[in-house]
């Protein structure tokens, strides 16, 4: 594989402001949910069990998101790829 000679025309800060909304939606997701988790059962009729695996299933999904969208962005690029995961 060859290497590329890539600039970045922003500053540290210009691009710790472009990308942590993208980071912060992750984190808000799980610590909006984590304090309903105690009441959902009762309010939804299910189980405890049930609404643990919802968490488990969301923390799989965002590792198998990493893992699909790292080898994604290095065959694309890494703009393409961010453009389109904050469309959807």
């Amino acid at each position: 594989m060859r290497s590329k000679n890539f600039s970045w025309r922003y500053s540290l800060a210009a691009t710790v402001l472009l990308l942590s909304p993208f980071d912060l939606l992750a984190s808000l997701g799980m610590d909006m949910y984590l304090p309903a988790v105690p009441f959902m059962p009762n309010a939804l009729g299910t189980t405890a069990s049930t609404i643990q695996l919802t968490l488990t299933t969301y923390l799989v999904m965002i590792g198998a998101g990493q893992l699909l969208f790292g080898p994604l962005s290095d065959r694309l690029g890494r703009r393409p790829v961010l453009l389109g995961g904050g469309l959807a």
